[in-house]
């Protein structure tokens, strides 16, 4: 890319990160709401505070919680990527500015990434796209639970095989180490799935395109392949090693361990022995994620891939694009393009792959955002000139992109009016996002204000919907000036004389208001 290509596509960067900032009088930052959130911020506490992971506390079943790890050691399950971020953002006043400036690099890496195939206006047209569907109506921009870094992982690696198969640019290659690192400390399945993939789409599209070239361009890439893996293995390796001491024994597989009732992929059976120390807890793995393992399973077995595929399409496709999704399926009608084919191939190829998860969200999908945005950007460039070589007006494929454009642009001013008015909106894919205090956080600053240190004992009831939890703590939970703990009947005692001289509380969130209160546990037990 030239010098002047760079400005235009770093311009377009910052104002994707400037929009955001800008609306923060009207949208703060969001609280965050889903189990995965905290989790990942949990690992961004712990990563900011200078350590990986913390010790296991001596009364770890009171503090048990969704996704985090509590023995033998208190930290996260998910690969660090996303709380790297987190934590940057963290080093620039709040977690959330880290997601703010991982959009921005979105925008900017999908540019880089275009560039390679159309034109600079095309390309940067498709980073408008870009930024636009990805707004603030979108979670991955207004919550913790990830997307960009993926996304991110996902551009530079089709990038710099595009420049490398396409423009023979050597020097591109190894952003395919670095696309390849991000995408396993982030989504290491699906970015495995797209790699495969997309570099057996490319190969055999050489293959056949010349057969005199092909051991050559197999002995170029032989090098950032054999480099990617090796620092994979050893930036993984050594977190694994540094946490849970060795180098193949993964958080994620550690928790999987513990509480897998349910696996990752639905050909795996059930492994319904384990037992579990928290009914909250239990009925979370042996109720809803039992039930959403049959929806996936337990359809006849010539129509479990195309349903698959159909999730894939309405949750990575649909959902997140809405009407512009019409530029992705316009490439139908290009198939004789070698690129659309090409890029065709690798998603297809990287959607097969993803059919063998039992859950599928659109965050999940964020490394095939690159060869989405691909498709819809060739396809239609590849019309355009089509409908420009006959001499006519393109009117129609101005209003589909008017339309397609303009949806987003709808969908964020519809976001942005809801949450100042109501303090939470429900953006695209219908998540609820939240920009006011919940009562446990309402809670929190009522007890910060009364000064002292206090212990609160979450009491839930037998029908507490098992996605509303209150139960998370800092990395290092003793020195928290509110700590919040699962109530265990006859055992409190066990933590009113570990934390003797701090204050003990009971909350029942499932009580209805203005019984949901704060109660001194003597009171409580009354």
């Amino acid at each position: 890319m030239t010098k002047s290509a760079w400005c235009y596509t770093l311009l377009l960067g910052g104002i994707a990160i400037l929009g955001r900032v800008l609306l923060f009088p009207i949208l703060p930052h969001p609280t965050p709401q889903v189990h995965d959130e905290f989790s990942y911020l949990l690992a961004a506490n712990t990563f900011a505070s200078g350590k990986l992971s913390s010790d296991p506390h001596p009364h770890f079943r009171f503090f048990e919680t969704f996704h985090v790890l509590s023995r033998p050691r208190y930290m996260s399950k998910y690969p660090p990527g996303q709380a790297i971020v987190l934590a940057i953002g963290i080093a620039l006043g709040h977690p959330h500015n880290g997601v703010i400036l991982s959009f921005g690099l979105f925008v900017i890496t999908t540019v880089w990434m275009l560039r390679s195939i159309v034109p600079l206006n095309w390309a940067l047209f498709g980073g408008v796209w870009a930024l636009l569907t990805f707004n603030v109506h979108s979670y991955w921009l207004e919550s913790y639970w990830g997307g960009f870094v993926a996304a991110i992982g996902g551009n530079l690696v089709l990038g710099s095989l595009l420049y490398g198969f396409h423009h023979h640019r050597r020097a591109m290659r190894w952003w395919f180490v670095a696309g390849t690192l991000i995408l396993a400390v982030t989504r290491p399945f699906e970015g495995l799935a797209l790699e495969t993939a997309t570099i057996a789409a490319f190969l055999i599209w050489r293959r056949f395109a010349n057969r005199s070239d092909f051991e050559k361009t197999v002995r170029q890439w032989f090098a950032p392949a054999f480099v990617s893996v090796i620092v994979v293995a050893a930036t993984l390796g050594a977190y694994n090693w540094l946490t849970l001491g060795s180098p193949s024994h993964m958080p994620y597989a550690e928790y999987e361990k513990q509480y897998g009732v349910v696996p990752v992929f639905w050909p795996l059976p059930l492994r319904e022995e384990l037992r579990f120390d928290d009914p909250t807890v239990e009925r979370f793995y042996r109720e809803w994620s039992i039930d959403v393992y049959h929806q996936t399973r337990d359809h006849h077995a010539l129509l479990l891939l195309p349903f698959q595929l159909l999730r894939i399409v309405l949750v990575g496709v649909l959902s997140v694009f809405g009407l512009s999704s019409t530029m992705i399926f316009a490439a139908i009608f290009c198939r004789r393009n070698t690129m659309i084919r090409v890029l065709g191939a690798a998603l297809v190829g990287t959607s097969l792959f993803i059919t063998l998860e039992v859950w599928i969200y659109p965050h999940y999908l964020a490394p095939l955002v690159s060869l989405l945005i691909a498709l819809g950007v060739v396809s239609l460039h590849q019309i355009w000139a089509e409908i420009a070589a006959a001499q006519r007006v393109p009117y129609v494929l101005w209003i589909t992109v008017m339309l397609a454009m303009g949806s987003p642009v709808y969908h964020s001013v519809r976001f942005v009016l809801e949450a100042s008015r109501e303090g939470t909106a429900h953006g695209t894919p219908p998540f609820e996002i939240r920009y006011r205090d919940d009562s446990r956080e309402e809670i929190q600053r009522t007890l910060e204000k009364m000064g002292g240190r206090h212990v609160v004992f979450i009491r839930y009831s037998s029908s507490h919907n098992m996605h509303d939890e209150w139960v998370y703590n800092s990395p290092d939970i003793d020195k928290q000036p509110v700590i919040w703990a699962r109530d265990r009947g006859e055992e409190n005692v066990e933590l009113q004389t570990y934390y003797a001289g701090r204050t003990f509380w009971v909350i029942e969130p499932d009580m209805a208001s203005p019984q949901r209160q704060l109660m001194p546990v003597a009171e409580s037990t009354q």
